[in-house]
């Protein structure tokens, strides 16, 4: 009997030792790593207790009521606020919901954007800092002492004591009385538990952490040196961490409350590789840099759309720029000069491109490092000239996301918008942007034909106008574009004469709008002979049907195979302008 027992105790502290780990820094988060983590508001689980004997716990059977994802990005080689937080070495961005829920005591909500900076040493996962822009105003925020989050090595029986302090001051005003937001963590990590956790994403040995938080907030109201407190409030919880080795992230995360009544549980779903784009910003010379101004980072669909800017961060005194936690497949990167310091350079996208259609699409399956060298005016032919010609007209944002061609009802005017004046031919342009009601305006322009073009990223041109300035008329005004979700659209009627002329010549068309056929008489021929051209072009200022007839003053305009809409029309007499106007086949 005794000889079994001995045997029986030598096989139970076999199996207990067996299953019991280390955590070391090497199974902290890292970079090149997402973490898709799914969350169940179960509040019944079974996360066994504080114990030296190894458990076994099945987390296999939570439901996965939302997902979140953590991706953790290295701060080097230049990250743009890398500095500003010392001693961190990976960062997260993105609407707080993105960092699960192992982000300590940082003041985040799921609506609100920003940055979290973090350190992982030999001692453990750390919080350095964050920038966010819910409240405390993309201030850079550190805590001192940073807030340790996990401790290593553990295994189990380690404790971790921890205390760490965050401070906001909305002191915007000198004058006033301002407000300052304080929070005071104090904390205990215990490695209380060990076994075997079995959860969708497998079967892995784990310690179990239980984290004891302290939290008090504290509002002042400051006014000189004086701080007066205005409120208080003191929060306990407890969490409990379940790490394994080679997983850099923890398995499963179980929140409850100062009595241990549990919450919710997060748990680790899948892991997805990220990367990152670095590059470098030159001028157009592709040898000096651009170092002022910022870097967009453009999600580009497969329909051929940019729905979302996903990133937006500053050239670095270098010129570089980086963006992480990217996870594939297509995006377009903008680089965007500042206009104080480069007034003749123009944002451009990779590929060296001024318009989003001919940019580069990189298809992000590793990290990249591209370079953009920005487009000038010059490189586009800068309109030079003068005259008496305006163009003007408004952009206007259509809120519903539908189009409303017939006007701006139920639009916004979006300021801000790009638009090129295009001379034809040639391509020489003006370049202008609109203002905040939307309104544009190109002036002393000289007579020709242009066409106009509103850049906006991810938006086709679904049609512009094709304008012609000469002596009857040299200002075109109401030239106004309208714009949802997938679109560019040109609002009718908006500004172009039924017909704009040439006082040598007496010009009519009937009828209009037409269903077969139109005719455009000259009225004052007297006789002479002529050399009529039609040219018919459709909202997009393509040539779409071109007519030439001797020695007459009428042309007859035959729709053939033209779809029904608004064309615009150029008439010719003895290869001199003679007039423009729109005609409509209904």
């Amino acid at each position: 009997m005794k000889t079994l027992s001995l045997l029986f105790t030598s096989l139970l502290i076999s199996a207990i030792c067996s299953a019991q780990i280390t955590v070391t820094s090497a199974d902290l988060p890292r970079p090149g790593q997402g973490d898709v983590v799914a969350f169940d508001t179960i509040t019944n689980v079974n996360i066994g207790i504080a114990s030296p004997l190894a458990q076994n716990w099945n987390f296999s059977a939570l439901q996965n009521h939302y997902q979140k994802l953590a991706i953790y990005s290295p701060t080097a080689p230049y990250q743009q606020n890398a500095d500003d937080f010392p001693g961190s070495n990976l960062y997260t961005w993105g609407p707080a919901i993105f960092f699960s829920s192992f982000y300590g005591a940082a003041p985040v909500d799921q609506a609100g954007w920003g940055y979290m900076y973090w350190k992982t040493d030999p001692t453990g996962f750390s919080i350095v800092g964050f920038r966010g822009d819910p409240g405390n105003g993309y201030q850079n925020v550190l805590e001192s002492p940073k807030e340790l989050l996990m401790g290593t090595p553990s295994t189990y029986n380690s404790n971790f004591n921890n205390s760490a302090n965050w401070t906001i001051a909305l002191d915007k005003n000198p004058f006033d009385v301002d407000t300052i937001f304080k929070c005071h963590i104090d904390k205990v990590l215990s490695c209380d538990a060990y076994g075997s956790l079995t959860t969708v994403f497998g079967t892995h040995d784990v310690i179990r952490v239980h984290e004891y938080v302290v939290e008090v907030d504290s509002i002042f109201a400051k006014m000189g040196p004086s701080l007066w407190p205005v409120y208080q409030i003191r929060d306990t919880v407890n969490n409990y961490h379940f790490w394994g080795n080679n997983i850099y992230y923890p398995l499963a995360i179980v929140h409850a409350d100062k009595n241990n009544t549990i919450k919710n549980v997060e748990y680790l779903k899948d892991t997805v590789p990220v990367y990152q784009i670095t590059g470098n910003v030159f001028r157009e010379n592709g040898v000096s840099a651009v170092t002022h101004g910022d870097a967009s980072l453009f999600i580009k669909d497969s329909y051929n759309h940019l729905f979302y800017n996903l990133e937006n961060v500053a050239i670095d005194n270098n010129g570089n720029f980086q963006f992480a936690d990217v996870v594939g497949p297509n995006f377009l990167v903008l680089a965007d000069p500042d206009p104080v310091n480069y007034p003749y350079l123009l944002p451009t996208y990779y590929g060296d491109s001024t318009y989003w259609e001919n940019a580069t699409t990189l298809n992000v399956m590793q990290d990249m490092n591209i370079s953009i060298n920005c487009q000038s005016d010059s490189l586009l032919v800068n309109l030079i000239g003068s005259g008496p010609g305006v163009i003007s007209g408004t952009v206007w944002m259509d809120t519903t996301q539908v189009a409303k061609l017939s006007g701006p009802q139920n639009s916004n005017p979006a300021r801000g918008v790009k638009v090129t004046l295009e001379q034809n031919p040639g391509g020489a342009c003006r370049i202008n942007r609109t203002d905040q009601n939307g309104f544009f305006e190109f002036n002393n322009l000289p007579a020709g034909n242009y066409t106009i073009k509103v850049d906006i990223p991810g938006l086709i041109m679904d049609s512009t106008y094709h304008i012609d300035l000469s002596a009857k008329s040299m200002t075109h005004s109401n030239l106004d574009f309208l714009f949802d979700t997938t679109f560019i659209y040109i609002i009718p009627n908006a500004g172009i004469e039924d017909i704009n002329g040439n006082p040598k010549f007496d010009i009519s068309i009937y009828p209009n709008p037409f269903t077969d056929y139109a005719t455009i008489e000259i009225a004052n021929s007297e006789g002479e002979r002529r050399e009529l051209q039609l040219n018919v072009y459709d909202m997009t200022g393509r040539l779409v049907k071109s007519i030439t007839e001797l020695n007459t003053d009428i042309i007859t305009f035959s729709r053939d195979n033209l779809v029904d809409g608004m064309y615009l029309y150029q008439l010719i007499v003895n290869k001199e302008q003679a007039g423009n106007g729109k005609i409509i086949i209904k």
